[in-house]
This record gives structure tokens, C-alpha cells and sequence, in this order.
């Protein structure tokens, strides 16, 4: 693991030929001031940028109008369906299907057992959730937003603690913040296998240009 940025990162966006991410620069109490710096992978470089390039990296053009529907423009993860329609999902397990003015097609809540999903990613028709708490993946149908799979739940098998998803093509890559492990999932066949052992615990897993980067609570690594 080479770091890249070590603090409190709150969020990281890839680009196609780089990342931005928030980090907490100051703070204060309780109160904490965010500040964003963009890796170019064409320099190699690290680079203070505003908040409006951040905001616009993240939720497009119309940045304006999705951050102010967000509960947190930060915290909030978002991901875009084919047809640039935006899917938002809070900390506190709000979701939103957005359309590309920002207008609200479908809003609502997803718990499981009271808990909200600590993350989640698009895959097709489907809806693929990490709910770490419960030690478990629960994949719901976007059309009615039941839920249709459901992958472990028990203190057996490789899920230990999966607290977050990335899904490329036909793969899965889950953070296994209990076992410090990247594991691959086959969305054809279910089958899981370890893909990464890390030093530390990852709370998300990225991948952009080719490069693989992961974060943990000690900041921002590239594998």
C-alpha cells in the first residue's frame, strides 16, 4: 500500500484521469472544515481545488441543483444509471432516484433491521448493499426495490464485517473491513474469493485509469 494522502478523508470521486477527494483540513470542537485536493495521473501531482470542482466532479454539470436535494454533499454517495439519471444515498439510509434536472422520481428509505447500508452500487436492474453490522450483502430489484438476494448474516464464511462495494463489469470488490481483505465476488456464479489482503481495515475500494486505490481510516492508498 503507497499512500497517497494520509488524514481524514470523508470522500473520494474518480475521474478518467484521476481523483478528487474531501478531506477534514481543521477542526474545531465538533465542527469540522472540509477541504478537497485533485491527483492528476497524467503528473502525478496533488493539487488544492474549490469546492464548486469537487461539487461538479461528483454530481455533474446540474451540480447545483443535487446538492441542494443531498442531506450531505459529502457524505452522500451517488452513482449514475446509463441514462445519466442519478441514484443518492445517504448515511441515514434515504435514497433518491434523480432525473438529470435533479427532479425527484422516487425517494424513500432503506433500512435493514433498522440499519441503514454502509454501501452500495449499481449492477444492472439491481441494487447490491453492504449492511456491515449485520455482517451481510443484500441485492434489491430497482423496479420495486425488494429485496431479492441476500449473502451472509452469519460469523462463517469469507464476509467479515463488508462495509462497502464496487462493482466493474461482472465483478464485485467488497471491503472487508473485519478480515483488513478485498474480496472479488462473481455476480454470475456467487462465488467469492479473497482478492486483496491489505495492512488495514478498507472502508472503500476504487478503481480508475487502471490504477486500484483504497481508503482506510489512516487516509488514501494506491495498491
Amino acid at each position: 500500500m503507497q499512500p497517497i494522502f494520509l488524514g481524514r478523508i470523508a470522500d473520494v470521486v474518480t475521474l478518467p484521469d484521476g481523483l478528487i477527494f474531501a478531506y477534514a483540513d481543521e477542526e474545531v470542537g465538533e465542527q469540522t472544515r472540509v477541504a478537497f485536493k485533485l491527483v492528476s495521473f497524467k503528473t502525478g501531482r496533488m493539487t488544492n481545488v474549490a469546492k464548486n470542482i469537487y461539487q461538479s466532479s461528483k454530481f455533474g454539470p446540474n451540480y447545483k441543483a443535487f446538492c441542494a436535494l443531498s442531506d450531505n454533499y459529502v457524505t452522500d454517495r451517488v452513482e449514475l444509471f446509463p441514462g445519466k439519471q442519478m441514484f443518492m444515498m445517504g448515511q441515514n439510509g434515504s435514497i433518491r432516484l434523480l432525473d438529470t434536472d435533479a427532479s425527484v422520481l422516487y425517494s424513500s428509505i432503506l433500512w435493514h433491521d433498522g440499519v441503514p447500508a454502509s454501501g452500495f452500487a449499481l449492477y444492472g436492474e439491481h441494487l447490491w448493499c453492504c449492511f456491515e453490522k449485520q455482517n451481510m450483502l443484500i441485492r434489491y430489484n430497482l423496479s420495486t426495490m425488494r429485496e431479492e438476494l441476500r449473502m451472509g448474516g452469519s460469523a462463517q464464511g469469507l464476509l467479515d464485517n463488508p462495509c462497502d462495494i464496487l462493482i466493474n463489469g461482472d465483478m464485485a470488490y467488497v471491503c472487508n473491513a473485519g478480515a483488513s481483505q478485498i474480496v472479488k465476488l462473481d455476480l454470475n456464479t456467487y462465488a467469492l474469493q479473497v482478492y486483496r489482503q491489505l495492512n488495514e481495515a478498507p472502508g472503500r475500494y476504487l478503481q480508475a485509469d487502471g490504477y486500484e486505490f483504497v481508503l482506510t481510516k489512516t487516509g488514501l492508498y494506491m495498491l
